[in-house]
């Protein structure tokens, strides 16, 4: 009996980016569970180093700078400029209809988050109706859950993955954190429930259901008053949906075989962002740049937190064996990206 094996190349040249399967027929492989690496969909998990999620941040802020100043991304970010400016322009329009959702939908635009504990003084907030639910899913004690879950399920399961997600979602939450903090303790602008009666520094008025807000920025305000009267400065732009674009980046990159983790992401980031202008904590024109920057620190966080096997099989082809009474062998179907 004659062996044979026949080699077919299927030359197959798509566009991806790198949150696709990359060419792994849509299955996570995993190899070598009980050594110190693993690989899933091409990629090497090694286990994450403890606290590589403060560790990492130097870096990470390197990286972002790399981004931000790089002339290859000038079209990208003045597209971004452009969207910003045109939303500055019908800012105050825009948090008028978004109080559809509270007459239509009657969803509150008061803030009804209960303090559950205070510990270190810091209070642990939880929602109470279907408003505080919505605002909840960008509050950092959401992702430190998620973060947690996947902690997890990878010392249970001594998944890497699981375990490499969970130290990003972290990393990803203090970079994030820290650039929008920066940007807010610069630009200065009001959150729209305080900008009605912004000079007795109250939200009585917004409350009251009066949603006639003016915009106001104040660029390097003084750090005494901001820190005195923080919602009155810290608009500009989103913490919260810059920390949820980075965790959904980084579990959408990390489990791309799981297609559904997009499109329900991005219906949760704009329930997210919509009842943050119902509720007064954000203007539109503050998400563009939130959403772009949680992106990029995403993404970095994921690609420091694996490596990528170009000398697997895993990563580009597939072996499919055959037999029939003369022969047997191996078809190999390769795939170039």
């Amino acid at each position: 009996m004659r062996i044979k094996i026949f080699i077919i190349f299927f030359m197959t040249f798509l566009y991806s980016d790198e949150t696709e399967d990359r060419g792994h027929f849509n299955q996570p492989l995993m190899i070598n569970k009980t050594s110190d690496y693993q690989l899933f969909n091409g990629y090497i998990y090694k286990k994450p180093k403890p606290f590589t999620f403060l560790t990492s941040l130097p870096n990470d802020l390197k990286e972002y700078s790399q981004i931000v100043f790089d002339k290859s991304y000038l079209k990208e970010f003045t597209g971004l400029a452009l969207v910003t400016g045109a939303l500055i322009y019908f800012d105050e329009d825009l948090i008028k209809k978004s109080r559809f959702m509270h007459d239509d939908l009657g969803i509150s635009y008061v803030d009804k988050m209960q303090v559950l504990a205070e510990p270190f003084n810091q209070p642990i907030r939880v929602p109470s109706d279907l408003g505080s639910m919505l605002y909840f899913i960008g509050d950092g004690w959401t992702h430190l859950g998620v973060s947690i879950s996947f902690y997890t399920v990878g010392k249970i399961k001594n998944d890497n993955r699981a375990l490499q997600t969970s130290s990003q979602i972290l990393q990803g939450m203090f970079s994030a954190g820290f650039v929008t903090q920066v940007l807010k303790h610069i630009t200065g602008r009001v959150s729209p429930f305080k900008s009605i009666d912004f000079e007795s520094y109250s939200s009585e008025e917004f409350y009251n259901g009066n949603t006639d807000v003016h915009d106001r920025w104040e660029f390097f305000p003084n750090q005494i008053t901001y820190h005195k009267y923080v919602s009155s400065y810290d608009a500009y732009p989103s913490g919260h949906l810059a920390v949820f674009m980075s965790t959904l980046t980084i579990i959408s990159e990390n489990y791309s075989e799981y297609k559904f983790i997009k499109p329900v992401g991005y219906t949760l980031m704009t329930l997210l962002g919509l009842q943050m202008m119902n509720n007064g904590v954000h203007w539109a024109s503050d998400y563009p740049l939130s959403i772009a920057m949680g992106y990029y620190l995403g993404k970095i966080a994921v690609n420091n937190g694996r490596q990528g096997d170009n000398k697997s099989a895993s990563l580009n082809y597939k072996l499919i064996p055959y037999y029939n009474p003369n022969e047997i062998g191996v078809n190999l179907i390769y795939k170039f990206n």
